[in-house]
């Protein structure tokens, strides 16, 4: 019983000297073979350098009257056998110290790190009625028209009455760190990127144009040919543009704090009116929309690496750092902040899984660039 105090004694006298910097070689060696034997020492050595409260705990062991105390007590120890432990009293009171408010702010706050994970299938409906929803992978839901299972929430085929009955809505909202699939009552299938909200009708009417709208976010769509549907058209509004399809695949990035909204072509075709024009797009073509400028251009390139997050892949062809990290952001649920702001402007490319650690998407980002990052809880720090 006395050994494992006396060697917890001993460690929390070292830490008191590293604290007060009058560790000799010998025993740096000591503390630092302690900290490699488990990933909790080190937790609490973290807590101890760098918690507020254990600088009033060395103000505390430094004020406290050790020899007078001992004198005070020594008296009153009558087995010869520990005076041989009289050394080990001073150590005593600073475990006493570092070791109760170190264990007892890592019960209270658990390090203080919040683990950041990869985003997970995860959405909210908003019904009707105004009742919010919440849909998750492993969480099955079903209601009139409607059923969510395995990340896909899925509406009934369009009935024979739908033509009658008045339109009515849904919305579904993806959080930071989320996606899901939706599948409309058309058949149309939409993969929904995090931090995106879509409003669509629960049912569309035959023979009717099928209309629905992306608030914010990203979407891609595979739409149902319109000949299935007695040439019924197929439309996207977002920010500003009308995108009308006939049967296609396309994918809009429009988030509100992105400087420009991207409409991908796939394959198919599709109609874009936007500021008082129409473009028509072309497969492997993107229209940009300059929110700043109010214009727009189309460019050329590979439509399928462009939607590649609805395969589970980053790919990244020389964007903006601030791009890429705003990216890593919604799909993990972290802040980012910058120390030099000429950083955001840094071209960044490369390929990642979603599913991979955070911290190994920053270590191969950072070293391509020269520069270090750091995790504070939820925040990402780009040094």
């Amino acid at each position: 019983m006395i050994k494992p105090l006396v060697d917890n004694i001993e460690i929390a006298n070292l830490i008191t000297k590293k604290m007060k910097g009058g560790l000799t070689d010998e025993e740096s060696i000591q503390l630092n073979s302690w900290l490699e034997e488990q990933n909790a020492n080190k937790e609490i050595y973290s807590r101890i350098l760098e918690g507020d409260g254990f600088a009033e705990g060395i103000d505390l062991i430094s004020e406290f009257d050790l020899e007078n105390s001992w004198n005070q007590i020594e008296p009153k120890i009558k087995d010869s056998k520990s005076f041989k432990y009289k050394r080990y009293f001073k150590y005593a009171v600073a475990a006493s110290v570092l070791f109760l408010i170190a264990l007892t702010t890592y019960i209270v706050n658990p390090f203080e790190k919040t683990e950041i994970t990869a985003g997970t299938p995860r959405a909210v409906l908003t019904t009707v009625n105004g009742e919010d929803v919440v849909l998750e992978k492993e969480k099955k839901y079903s209601d009139q028209f409607v059923s969510s299972s395995n990340g896909t929430l899925k509406y009934d085929e369009i009935s024979e009455g739908s033509s009658k009955n008045a339109v009515t809505y849904n919305y579904l909202t993806i959080p930071r760190g989320g996606e899901f699939t939706l599948v409309l009552s058309d058949g149309t299938k939409v993969w929904l990127n995090s931090d995106t909200k879509i409003k669509y009708p629960i049912q569309f009417k035959r023979g009717a144009p099928r209309n629905v709208e992306l608030l914010y976010g990203e979407a891609y769509f595979d739409v149902v040919s319109a000949e299935d549907f007695n040439g019924s058209s197929f439309s996207v509004q977002s920010n500003g543009q009308r995108l009308k399809v006939l049967g296609t695949e396309f994918n809009i990035k429009s988030y509100p704090e992105d400087l420009a909204t991207k409409t991908t072509l796939v394959e198919g075709s599709v109609l874009v009116s936007i500021a008082g024009e129409q473009v028509e797009l072309t497969p492997d073509s993107q229209l940009i929309w300059d929110k700043e400028t109010e214009s727009f251009k189309v460019i050329e390139l590979n439509a399928i690496a462009e939607t590649s997050w609805k395969q589970g892949v980053f790919n990244f062809n020389h964007l903006p750092l601030e791009e890429v990290m705003r990216v890593v952001s919604r799909w993990y649920d972290v802040n980012v902040e910058f120390e030099h702001q000429e950083m955001k402007n840094i071209q960044f490319n490369g390929v990642f899984k979603k599913d991979q650690k955070i911290d190994n998407i920053l270590e191969t980002i950072t070293k391509s660039i020269n520069t270090a990052y750091e995790i504070k809880e939820d925040k990402i720090i780009i040094k």
